[in-house]
């Protein structure tokens, strides 16, 4: 899909690559679902359309945007005497200033670097709807709802698969960023996950900083294509969801999961 986009104004070039081939990446299944608990909140993404988006050391696997990463010294030599003779810097006197304030931007890099982990966001989704590790993992044991997203329009057409592949060594920062693809460097991080959770069939919508704005994004109420209420969902919560769905303009499809105890597996009955 082709999307138009629109980046703020004091993005540099490289930015705009960057999420452009981000963008391109793109490549969700027509619907997205998004396994969600019995509370208030959930009510709420409903009522008031919109979803929200978490920092990744609140998610429930530790190892979130955590892949071994490094700077290597000599690929900062090179980005460095490129970026000082371009200013006009001789060749040596940009060496010696390399060697002077390499340890310190190196730390700092490294600082800016866990900064940026804590404090970007990520909304997650899922290609299926049936799992029952993930009904009772996100959906408070059943007992809540998985909502599917029509993945056609924003923002859910930018969500891309996540690579299910345990990192085999550092990546290094530097050279990654002044390589042909920078995405390589969000492939690592921010869309890798250990290759145990490959069941889940992730797909995620990856947001730069989040610190000091709301954590909730708007989306349109058709947007929201189908509503599964959870097999062990109860009737006060169900009917909660149902008057909740009043405030959009549209009637979602709607089912019901429920277990079939001789094959061990969800199936799904549709709502009148």
């Amino acid at each position: 899909m082709q999307t138009e986009q629109h980046f703020p104004e004091d993005y540099s070039a490289r930015d705009r690559e960057t999420l452009h081939k981000l963008v391109q990446k793109a490549n969700p299944p027509a619907i997205l679902y998004r396994y969600r608990g019995d509370s208030e909140r959930t009510l709420s993404e409903i009522s008031e359309p919109h979803i929200f988006f978490c920092e990744p050391h609140l998610l429930n696997d530790p190892f979130e945007y955590r892949a071994p990463v490094f700077w290597d010294k000599e690929s900062l030599r090179r980005a460095w005497q490129v970026y000082a003779l371009e200013r006009g810097m001789n060749r040596e006197h940009a060496e010696r200033e390399f060697e002077s304030f390499c340890a310190l931007g190196i730390q700092k890099m490294q600082e800016g670097f866990e900064s940026l982990r804590k404090n970007s966001g990520v909304v997650c989704f899922s290609a299926v709807s049936d799992s029952v590790r993930m009904w009772s993992y996100y959906a408070n044991a059943h007992r809540g709802i998985c909502i599917g997203y029509d993945s056609s329009t924003r923002p859910f057409c930018i969500a891309m698969a996540v690579n299910y592949q345990n990192p085999d060594k550092p990546l290094d920062v530097v050279a990654t960023s002044q390589g042909s693809d920078p995405t390589n460097l969000a492939d690592h991080i921010s869309l890798r996950k250990g290759k145990e959770w490959s069941f889940e069939q992730e797909y995620r919508i990856p947001m730069g900083p989040v610190n000091g704005r709301p954590r909730r994004l708007p989306i349109a109420p058709q947007t929201i294509a189908s509503i599964r209420f959870g097999a062990a969902i109860s009737t006060e919560f169900r009917n909660k969801v149902v008057n909740a769905l009043k405030n959009i303009p549209h009637r979602p499809r709607l089912i019901q999961m429920h277990c079939d105890y001789d094959r061990f597996i969800l199936t799904e009955q549709s709502v009148e």
